[in-house]
C-alpha cells in the first residue's frame, strides 16, 4: 500500500493540511524547521492507519469530535481508495470511505498484513530520535550486526556468500577503539 496524500483536518494546530506525498514509489522524507509540523504529521500517519488513541494530544486545539483524517491510497489489489478517520470512542467504528459512509477495518488493515502501530513507527516512521538512538545502539553493538545490516539492506548477500566461499576476508561496521 502506497499513501498519494493525507489531509489532516481539525487535527493537532492545522485546521486543515493537505500533505502530498506522491505518486512514485520510494522513500519519502518530511522536512522543515522546528515546529513545523513534522512529527504531527507523522502521527496522523499511524493515527490514520490504525485509529485515534482515546488519549491522544491532538486533539486539545479544536476539539475531539472534530478530528479528521482523510487519506488516498493505493495497492496492487485495490487500485486507488479514499478512506477518511474520525476518532472513535472504544469500539466505535471510525473508518469510512470516499463518500463518508462507514466500512469495515478490514478494507484498511488488510493492506497492513501483521504491521501493528509500534512495528509501523519502528520500521516507517523515523524520526531525529528514533535515528539517533538506533545509530548509538548500532554504534554500541559487538559482533556481526554490521555485517548483517549491510546484508540484508545493502543487497549484497550473494557478495558475501561468494567472499566467504573464497576465503577473502571482509569487515563491515568496525569502528576505531581508542
Amino acid at each position: 500500500m502506497e499513501f498519494e496524500e493525507i489531509t489532516l483536518e481539525k487535527y493537532g494546530v492545522f485546521e486543515t493540511l493537505p500533505l502530498s506525498l506522491g505518486n512514485r514509489p520510494g522513500l519519502v522524507i518530511i522536512y522543515g524547521p522546528n515546529e513545523a509540523g513534522k512529527s504531527t504529521c507523522l502521527a496522523a500517519i499511524a493515527d490514520f492507519l490504525f485509529g485515534i488513541p482515546h488519549n491522544t494530544s491532538y486533539g486539545q486545539v479544536f476539539g475531539y469530535d472534530q478530528m479528521r483524517l482523510a487519506a488516498t491510497v493505493k495497492s496492487a489489489n485495490c487500485g486507488q481508495q479514499r478512506f477518511r478517520r474520525r476518532k472513535g470512542r472504544g469500539s466505535t467504528k471510525t473508518l469510512m470511505d470516499g463518500d463518508n459512509q462507514l466500512v469495515d477495518e478490514a478494507m484498511l488493515s488488510n493492506h497492513l498484513g501483521a504491521t501493528t502501530r509500534e512495528r509501523f513507527e519502528a520500521l516507517f516512521g523515523l524520526d531525529h530520535q528514533s535515528l539517533r538512538s538506533g545509530g548509538e545502539r548500532l554504534l554500541a553493538a559487538d559482533g556481526d550486526v554490521g555485517r548483517l545490516i549491510v546484508e540484508a539492506g545493502g543487497g549484497l548477500r550473494r557478495l558475501v556468500e561468494l567472499l566467504a566461499r573464497i576465503g577473502a576476508p571482509y569487515s563491515f561496521g568496525e569502528r576505531q577503539r581508542s
